[in-house]
């Protein structure tokens, strides 16, 4: 069987063929793995017949709606994450941009109008690093900033890193 490969420049139509028989054999692009550059690289054998749905670049379809400042902050974070696990993957969580990890969200990313948020979907990671984040807002699971204000690197590379050991247990 010869692999074959989509981007997430080149949206794929789902299979009509064959109805999924159950809930377990279907995937969805969702959980394909997201290159260190950001593009999505999806990898499924010819005759796997998969519906294919519109979430395939969330996270990038996401920062592309925001505006330039906005989308550097987050794209940065990113970077960081990916850094930190680099097989992470692009979804949603909760209903927002995330990177999942394992199937389980890592690192949620939300823009509101007077602040910028990262979820790690955990209270005990923000518990972890809440010490080093004086002067930023945070709530359960959730740590706030500003592009004027970001996180320090370190902290980001700590949250995913704390999230991502929550995750493999």
């Amino acid at each position: 069987m010869s692999p074959r490969r989509l981007s997430s420049v080149a949206r794929a139509e789902p299979a009509r063929s064959k109805p999924a028989e159950s809930a377990s054999d279907t995937r969805t692009a969702c959980h394909a793995a997201l290159t260190r550059d950001g593009r999505c690289l999806y990898v499924l054998p010819d005759d796997v017949e998969v519906p294919i749905v519109n979430c395939v670049a969330a996270v990038d379809d996401y920062f592309e709606s925001l505006d330039a400042d906005t989308r550097a902050a987050f794209e940065h974070i990113r970077s960081l994450a990916l850094d930190v696990v680099p097989d992470a993957e692009q979804g949603t969580s909760y209903g927002m941009a995330a990177l999942k990890y394992k199937g389980k969200p890592l690192l949620g990313f939300a823009a509101a109008k007077r602040h910028l948020s990262v979820f790690p979907f955990s209270a005990g990671v923000v518990d972890e690093v809440r010490d080093r984040l004086s002067g930023y807002e945070l709530s359960k699971g959730t740590i706030r900033f500003t592009v004027d204000k970001p996180l320090e690197d370190d902290v980001i590379r700590d949250v995913v890193m704390l999230r991502m050991t929550e995750i493999v247990g």
